[in-house]
């Protein structure tokens, strides 16, 4: 039987990948060249910014306890209507779900540049994209060497909700299962969380 306990993680420290800034910038840099100037604006607001960023992340795993092929059920009473999950965790046993914040300090500067100096508030909201995602995947990376021992690994791709046909109403599923209070994120009734750069996401278990 497998721990379900969640697992918190808090004062992460940061990555940040700069060509993953770059795609959240929308600026492909095999195509177009960067301007020496725009590099290092860049480089410093990365530098910058991770003195802003307060990164916390919780994981838990969860048994797959029924999968219809169009409604999965695990652990804990909840169901999640999609058939393209359904299908993607196919011999799966277990999910594991993860959840990551970068703080509230980083959005609040956002914010306070959005009014004066737009570019740079631009490009900071894209750098704690980055570490978001980041932090997601040091959680998948904590549970694959947990699994391992068991001789489980993880699937290949992430999957959070929103995407695909599993409807954004399910992010109060994760906020639940995840207990983000925990980590100081609130959520919205459309599902959005609080602060912005707060994320969820899950991985199957084989």
């Amino acid at each position: 039987m497998l721990n379900e306990d969640i697992v918190v993680l808090r004062n992460l420290e940061p990555k940040i990948v700069e060509k993953d800034v770059y795609r959240y910038l929308r600026f492909n840099t095999e195509k177009t060249s960067l301007s020496v100037d725009v590099a290092n604006n860049v480089s410093t607001l990365v530098e910058y910014t991770k003195s802003l960023l307060e990164i916390s992340a919780v994981g838990c795993l969860k048994e797959i306890k029924a999968n219809t092929g169009s409604v999965l059920s695990i652990s804990g009473g909840y169901d999640f209507e999609s058939e393209y999950l359904c299908r993607w965790l196919q011999g799966c046993s277990h999910v594991v779900l993860m959840g990551a914040t970068t703080g509230r300090e980083v959005m609040n500067e956002v914010n306070r540049l959005t009014a004066n100096n737009l570019s740079d508030a631009v490009i900071i909201n894209a750098i704690a994209s980055s570490a978001a995602d980041e932090a997601l995947t040091y959680v998948e990376q904590y549970f694959s060497r947990l699994l391992l021992r068991n001789r489980m690994v993880l699937t290949d791709k992430r999957w959070s909700a929103g995407y695909g046909d599993l409807d954004i109403r399910y992010q109060h599923s994760f906020y639940e299962l995840l207990k983000l209070d925990a980590v100081d994120v609130d959520i919205l009734h459309t599902g959005m969380l609080i602060p912005e750069k707060s994320v969820t996401g899950f991985c199957g278990v084989r």
